[in-house]
Parts: structure tokens; sequence; C-alpha cells
């Protein structure tokens, strides 16, 4: 599958290009951003920078919150992050679940499977351009996903105040309401007002992700507010008690934050380690 471009944005980091990924039995479209690595000269975009000349050719792939979320969600952190891993000779992209953001698709198709499908063409994409290891990173649901949808080539997880336990966190008002909602016959609920799928909501609150944990092998960073009143830091037990075979696991709370980190300081941060995590493990 080779890239389709569909628009080229300037950039004083490096090349972005906006670019449709066909997914799922249909081949409907995820709407995706491209952003290369920071190299000067650099003839491909898959070489490293002078001090990281081992480097294998890596991307780092970033997942968003779902439902309501998408690529550029949560002030743009995701835009953000890509400038500051581009100087760290990082290639990334970043995208919409279908169903969300200018993908193809409604909220109310949104499950789990199509997600699942929308993580496999991603991997596909990177192996289709050469890609020789990948780099998950998500945000609440987008940390789940992620986790759930795990590649042989991805070397590092980070995983941003992840839902990792919907039931304990702000998707148990919807819970509460999906025995009457599905008598009705009604394909979504408002929460937070946003449209969540009813079989999304299901298949959520029916989740067990114990196995995912204890499968994992790779070194994995947590950030996480501990002032989050939607998703709680104990959110991070299940992870505390289940992925002891991971590599590393490295946990960063910030006292006084919030749903999504949003502070100046917090963010700088957040890159920071995001940056230094991912230089040491990649």
């Amino acid at each position: 599958m080779s890239r389709t471009p569909i628009d080229h944005l300037p950039d004083a980091t490096g090349l972005v290009r906006v670019i449709d990924i066909p997914a799922g039995p249909d081949g409907e479209k995820i709407a995706a951003i491209f952003h290369g690595a920071m190299i000067p000269d650099a003839k491909h975009i898959h070489e490293a920078p002078d001090d990281r000349e081992d480097r294998p050719a890596t991307l780092v792939i970033m997942a968003h919150h779902a439902p309501g979320g998408h690529k550029s969600a949560e002030n743009d952190i995701f835009g953000d992050l890509e400038h500051h891993l581009a100087h760290a000779g990082f290639d990334t992209i970043r995208f919409d679940f279908r169903g969300c953001g200018t993908s193809d698709g409604l909220p109310e198709n949104t499950t789990l499977s199509t997600i699942r499908d929308d993580m496999a063409a991603l991997h596909k994409w990177a192996l289709a351009e050469g890609y020789a290891q990948l780099v998950h990173i998500g945000d609440g649901i987008g940390a789940l996903a992620v986790l759930l949808n795990m590649h042989e080539k991805v070397k590092a997880m980070v995983m941003l105040w992840p839902v990792l336990r919907p039931a304990a966190c702000y998707f148990a008002e919807a819970f509460a309401k999906l025995d009457e909602a599905e008598a009705r016959g009604d394909k979504v609920i408002e929460l937070m007002g946003e449209r969540v799928g009813v079989r999304l909501l299901r298949e959520l609150q029916n989740l067990n992700i114990v196995k995912n944990l204890q499968e994992l092998r790779i070194p994995v960073l947590v950030q996480h507010g501990e002032n989050d009143q939607h998703i709680p830091t104990s959110q991070l037990d299940i992870l505390k008690k289940h992925a002891t075979r991971a590599r590393r696991i490295e946990i960063t709370t910030y006292e006084g934050g919030t749903r999504g980190l949003r502070q100046l300081q917090e963010r700088r941060t957040l890159f920071y380690h995001t940056r230094q995590f991912l230089n040491r493990y990649c």
C-alpha cells in the first residue's frame, strides 16, 4: 500500500503529508497526517539523525481517544508531539478512527472491531512503507486501542491517561443506560456531549484486558494527571497488577494535573519524557 498524498503542508520541522489509508472490508477512508523526521539535507525520510545512525526505520503511530476525539483533539497534543519527535528523528502518523474526525463512517458504527481493523490498516501501511519497527502512542480509549492491537514490530508504547477499566471511569454513566437503550433499539447514547455507539459501549462494558497486559513484553510509559476526574489514576492499578512481564513500566503522574494535562509546563514535561523514553528504547 503506497502513500496517497492529497495535500502538502509547509512545515519547518520536516515533511508533512495528509493522506488517506483504506480500512475494513469496504476500503473506507482513514484520514491521517504523516510527519517526517527533521533531518537536515536528508535524502530519505527513513534516514536517522546523526546521533542515532543505528536506529532502524521507526514509525510512531498515535491513536486518539474515542468517541468524540480526533487526531487534533486535546488542544492538538499529537500535533505538538509530532514536532518534538521529528526533532528526535522519528517519523509519526496520527489519524482519525473511522466514525471520528474526517474519516469515513458514523459514530454509532465505531466498535472495537472497526478500531481493530483501523489499527491493522495502519500497521499494513507502515510495513509497506518499509518501517522496521513501530511505536504505539494512545490517549484515553486510544491507549486501550493500541494495547488491544499490538504488532510484533511494536518496540515501545506510551499511554496518556489510559482507559483500562471503562466501568471505573466516566463511561459508567453510559453503562447505566445501556439496557434501556438496547430495549428501545437506540444506536447511540449521549455522553458528555458526544454520540457513543451502543455496540461499542457494550463491548467496553464486557471487556477484559488481563491477558493483553500479561502478554506485554515491551517498555511502557504512562503519563496521567492526579486530579483527572473523568479518567482517574486508579485506572493504572490493573496495569501495575498484571503487566508484570513488560520490559519496563514507567508511570509519571502530575500533581494537580487534570484531563489532557493542558497546562504549558505539564505539556513540556510530557513531551520531554516521551522523547527521552523513545530515544532510550527505540
